[in-house]
């Protein structure tokens, strides 16, 4: 972590530059977002331990026969495992499930300490892992895909000797996420990581039918461009409903307060795609500071719910003198008011 950490005091000057050197005038017409509530911090339960809430960044949630399993990068509540699967009935109370991507290397990465932000989906009786990890190759974060076969739990493993798609002119590639369009066709959605001369991008690629490669070129949905979103966009997350489709992305430093969610509407999964909002969608909410690394789940019995990670202010950053600095999982549900999205 500490060397995104580093890349992103890099990038911040250059690609505030860009940003504003580029930004069309089109940018200010979009309405402020709406507020909303906060959201409680999910528990898990730990051998010996009282319920906590536990650090789950990045996390991707999914639901197989109505139990929930959630993904994420590795933490120390769980022995900074590479990455570690809990599963829940209710979406507060958790346990944890063990490691879903074991092994510290594979024929391509280091997984252990370099593996980073997964998205999992069901692909027929088998399942489907995309995370970033470090390419021994080039020393970037690039992005892979694992299989389960055994069930959501794993364990996950990755045949290749290869990344699935790695950027390295511009700077490596991070924060995949899987998405399935009406009638089966499937994306993968991920972010360049910038390099001093480039602004971080959000793009969107089609998958072959059995999700293990790319079809077709890469396309460019959004690039840095805000002020509140320097300086670096990531984490998409792609959401289709009756109301079109809609692109969530998180912005800013991840190890701040400011870390934030965003929301762009897009003529489809390979884009283009519009900022909805000139604000943020989900800021800081009371004691909920930090927000993003988004993800979508669906509920049984109700509508699209976003899961996300936060800090409780003020214990913000894991080098907070408390030692309580953690990014807890939590969740808001996704609604409408004139045809736009509101979240909480």
């Amino acid at each position: 972590m500490s060397t995104r950490y580093r890349r992103l005091l890099l990038l911040a000057i250059p690609a505030a530059l860009i940003a504003a050197s580029c930004l069309p005038p089109s940018l200010s017409a979009p309405p402020a977002a709406p507020g909303g509530s906060e959201a409680a911090s999910a528990v898990v339960s730990l051998p010996g331990q009282a319920d906590q809430p536990f650090d789950f960044p990045d996390p991707s949630v999914i639901q197989v026969d109505g139990v929930y399993y959630g993904y994420a990068t590795g933490s120390s509540t769980f022995g900074f495992s590479t990455v570690p699967v809990v599963r829940s009935t209710d979406l507060q109370h958790w346990t944890y499930a063990g490691e879903g991507l074991p092994g510290g290397t594979n024929g391509w990465a280091d997984l252990f300490a370099f593996t980073w932000a997964p998205s999992v989906t069901q692909h027929g009786n088998n399942f489907l892992m995309y995370y970033a990890a470090r390419d021994r190759a080039s020393g970037r974060q690039c992005v892979g895909v694992a299989t389960s076969t055994t069930g959501p739990e794993g364990p996950f493993a990755d045949a290749s000797n290869a990344p699935l798609v790695c950027q390295h002119d511009r700077g490596g590639t991070i924060d995949p996420d899987a998405f399935v369009d009406d009638g089966g066709q499937r994306f993968l959605l991920f972010k360049s990581e910038g390099t001093p001369q480039e602004p971080t991008r959000i793009w969107s690629a089609a998958l072959a039918a059995d999700g293990l490669s790319l079809v077709g070129a890469a396309h460019e949905l959004l690039v840095t461009s805000y002020s509140w979103e320097q300086p670096i966009i990531e984490a998409p997350a792609l959401l289709h409903d009756e109301h079109g489709y809609t692109l969530f992305y998180s912005a800013s430093d991840w190890a701040s307060p400011g870390y934030t969610v965003g929301a762009a509407r897009c003529d489809g999964p390979l884009g283009p795609c519009s900022r909805i909002y000139g604000t943020p969608l989900v800021a800081g909410r009371g004691s909920m500071v930090g927000s993003g690394g988004a993800s979508l789940v669906s509920e049984a019995n109700a509508g699209p719910t976003l899961a996300f990670h936060a800090w409780t202010s003020p214990a913000v950053g894991y080098d907070h003198p408390s030692g309580e600095g953690r990014r807890s999982l939590r969740f808001l549900p996704v609604t409408w008011q004139n045809g736009l999205p509101v979240v909480g």
